[in-house]
């Protein structure tokens, strides 16, 4: 008896033990079929060559498990941080939950102007042209949702967000910039002060010198410089309360920008008590906010600064000295009536099929000319013929064909003229 009574423990102890396996192999089981780990994706490499300065770049593009070719995908659009090439990990972490809403992710590499691998490429034009040229891409190969298209990224890919939906808020539907910066010179100074050489070079080789040294090239890339652009598009910060790497404060400077200029749709600073991370419950929350919103309509009254010559909106410009802003405000609020006030513009159209203007009734046309320069209006009735007079008289320097009339402003104009175009018939 005293041999059996241990070897009846071990038969007890062993059904525990076999019981417990049991329910550690369920629980394997269970998590390896879950929805999250069932919900395989398709990731392909892309490569373009880029529209801004013909360098290769490569870009990562998530597919959702359920996309179906006869209906429209949203896409996000993801950013990657400083000394990064790529954001394979960003798309690794954002999958689930845009393959849960049926999202195309889409992550270029972006490279700078001056470093082409891009680590340090912040908010660079030609980043930005990275991003537009992996958008045609997509619209060549998928059925995308053009009234849902969002920008998110952390860090450096944060201020990449806001600078993007700043140059193009016709384009993009809604943007959440997650711990980025908001004033460049600010950035350089706090990592001078702070002797991390690693970004502060890769800051100066990509941007071509110190702020001392290129102003502009700082300005143009910092977000709060472009803040009136986002009157009109849906957009939030996401910052930490602790974060020591990009400071609080650039979360409240780009707000308080932002704020100045009134903005329809701005959702403010989303806080979270931790540092320079992003974590699982950011992404919900990124996700979900980018999740309400569809492109909103083009405003009537717009009030930009640019640092590039394109189109934006119903307008498109031509930029007189390409190193410095140019600055423009349309009012098309009128059926019957236009407003333009230009600076460092040299050729502006504007396209009134694209507005509620009615070209079949005289326009009052009230232009504030900083210097010499052309405005084109499309959209008019080709099947007309139309006058153009400036204080009661023909104006002679303008030409008109097939819908397109064309005006040019002469050097030395008066601070305010207004025309009147007149349908004939």
């Amino acid at each position: 008896m005293s041999k059996g009574t241990p070897k009846i423990a071990s038969i007890v102890d062993l059904s525990l033990i076999n019981r417990f396996l049991s329910l550690f192999l369920l629980l394997i089981i269970f998590t390896i079929l879950s929805p999250r780990q069932l919900a395989s994706v398709e990731l392909e490499n892309v490569f373009i060559v880029s529209s801004y300065d013909s360098v290769l770049v490569h870009s990562l593009i998530m597919i959702p498990t359920d996309y179906d070719s006869t209906v429209p995908a949203p896409v996000l659009f993801i950013f990657h941080g400083a000394n990064s090439t790529n954001a394979n990990d960003l798309v690794r972490r954002f999958r689930y939950e845009a393959n849960s809403r049926g999202w195309i992710i889409a992550a270029p590499d972006m490279h700078g102007e001056n470093i082409l691998t891009g680590q340090f490429s912040f908010g660079a034009r030609a980043a930005q042209h990275d991003v537009i040229d992996l958008l045609q891409y997509l619209r060549d190969h998928y059925n995308i949702d053009n009234d849902r298209l969002y920008l998110t990224g952390p860090s450096m890919g944060g201020g990449m967000t806001s600078v993007t939906a700043e140059k193009y808020p016709d384009v993009f539907t809604a943007a959440v910039e997650w711990m980025g910066y908001a004033d460049m010179t600010k950035l350089h100074s706090e990592m001078a002060l702070r002797e991390l050489d690693n970004p502060l070079e890769g800051i100066e080789a990509e941007l071509g010198g110190t702020p001392d040294e290129v102003p502009y090239e700082y300005d143009r890339r910092s977000p709060d410089r472009m803040a009136m652009n986002l009157k009109y598009v849906p957009f939030a910060i996401g910052h930490g309360e602790n974060d020591s790497t990009i400071g609080p404060w650039h979360a409240l400077q780009l707000a308080s920008a932002i704020e100045s200029y009134d903005p329809l749709y701005f959702r403010g600073i989303y806080w979270h008590e931790g540092g320079h991370v992003l974590l699982d419950e950011h992404i919900v929350w990124i996700c979900d906010y980018l999740d309400d919103w569809t492109r909103v309509p083009p405003p009537e009254d717009l009030f930009m600064q640019v640092d590039e010559s394109k189109d934006y909106y119903y307008v498109d410009i031509v930029q007189e000295d390409s190193e410095a802003w140019s600055i423009f405000t349309v009012d098309v609020s009128l059926s019957d009536s236009v407003g333009i006030d230009l600076q460092n513009v040299r050729a502006m159209t504007l396209h009134i099929e694209e507005t509620n203007i009615d070209p079949n009734r005289e326009i009052s046309l009230t232009l504030f000319p900083e210097a010499q320069h052309s405005l084109t209006l499309t959209g008019l009735v080709d099947t007309m013929n139309y006058a153009l007079s400036y204080e009661g008289e023909e104006y002679g320097t303008y030409t008109y064909e097939n819908g397109i009339l064309t005006i040019e402003i002469p050097g030395g104009s008066p601070e305010v003229m207004t025309f009147l175009i007149t349908p004939q018939g």
